[in-house]
């Protein structure tokens, strides 16, 4: 209880020098409220990934995952490359709008956002009721509960602010790139799934930090 309460307070703090908003308080909740379930949820593939035999280094990605199915299909590619183009485009338009017109671009840059990441916590549910591994069962109270965290967030981001929804969707998306790294190295996700990630969130990201910065400049 008491890491915790340090945790939320160290979390808020860093997020108001940040940003300069005085109330996101809740919000900030919700993005610590993220983070224990990622440690909670490390710990549990840790647990697991001791009790399984260990494979040979050729049998492993980088990502610690079984090596077999390693190429992104390109259908995932393209769809993953095709998602990306508004966070572009309205990233980019930013600059040469003002007025109203900005703030309406900013704000969708905003919601679809919080589409996007809310996929990426349903991509969990869908992995977390689809496993037919042995002793998957056994965690899927944990995996469903982090599956809807992102909807959370999400969500949050559309109440706060605008220039601190961008910050937090994109610091949201960069934590979710860590759980599927880690759903990956326990097995839980396809070993091409990081692949596939690791460009396609940086790119995001950093979309959502230039809105942020590009939304309060007319």
């Amino acid at each position: 209880m008491r890491t915790f309460t340090w945790r939320r307070s160290s979390s808020l703090e860093i997020f108001r020098a940040a940003t300069g908003d005085q109330s996101a308080a809740p919000c900030v909740f919700f993005m610590d409220a993220a983070v224990s379930a990622i440690d909670a949820l490390g710990r549990e593939a840790d647990l697991r990934a001791i009790r399984q035999p260990v494979r040979g280094d050729r049998d492993l990605t980088e990502y610690g995952a079984p090596a077999t199915n390693a190429r992104i299909p390109s259908s995932a590619a393209w769809l993953g490359g095709f998602g990306f183009v508004p966070f572009a485009a309205l990233t980019a338009s930013l600059p040469f709008v003002g007025g109203e017109l900005k703030s309406d671009v900013a704000y969708a840059l905003l919601a679809y956002g919080a589409v996007i990441l809310s996929f990426l916590g349903g991509v969990h549910w869908g992995l977390a009721i689809g496993s037919i591994a042995p002793g998957a069962a056994a965690g899927l109270k944990g995996r469903l509960l982090l599956s809807v965290i992102p909807s959370l967030v999400a969500w949050a981001a559309l109440l706060v602010p605008l220039r601190s929804g961008l910050f937090m969707l994109a610091a949201a998306i960069a934590l979710m790139l860590v759980v599927d790294i880690r759903a990956t190295r326990a097995g839980e996700a396809p070993a091409w799934y990081p692949r596939l990630r690791i460009p396609l969130s940086c790119a995001v990201a950093a979309s959502l930090l230039v809105g942020a910065w590009a939304a309060v400049f007319n």
